[in-house]
C-alpha cells in the first residue's frame, strides 16, 4: 500500500517554525499532535539544549521537543532558530 501524502491522514507529531523576512513580524508556529493541528500562538520563548527545546506560547501553552542529533546538526538548529526568532525570545543552555 503506498504512503499517503495527505496531511488530513497524518497520525505523526510535527513541530514548524517559520518566518516571512520579506515583511516585517515575528516567526509563526503550527504543529501537530500526532492527532490535530494547531497554530497561530505567539512564541514567548524557546529554550534549547541539547537534548531539547521548550517552547512557550502565549495561549499558556508548552510544547515540549526532545531529540538526538550530532554536534555538527546542533550547531546548524541554535543557528536557524537565532536568525529565525526576535532578540529575547532565543535562550541556550
Amino acid at each position: 500500500m503506498p504512503v499517503s501524502r495527505d496531511e488530513d491522514e497524518r497520525d505523526t507529531p510535527y513541530v514548524l517554525i517559520s518566518r516571512n523576512f520579506e515583511f516585517p513580524g515575528a516567526a509563526t508556529i503550527e504543529w501537530h499532535d500526532g492527532s490535530d493541528y494547531d497554530g497561530g500562538a505567539e512564541i514567548v520563548l524557546v529554550t534549547l539544549t541539547r537534548e531539547r527545546a521548550l517552547i512557550k506560547l502565549d495561549r499558556d501553552l508548552e510544547i515540549d521537543v526532545s531529540f538526538g542529533i550530532g554536534d555538527r546538526r546542533f550547531e546548524q538548529v541554535r543557528s536557524y532558530l537565532r536568525r529565525m526568532l526576535d532578540e529575547g525570545v532565543f535562550a541556550t543552555s
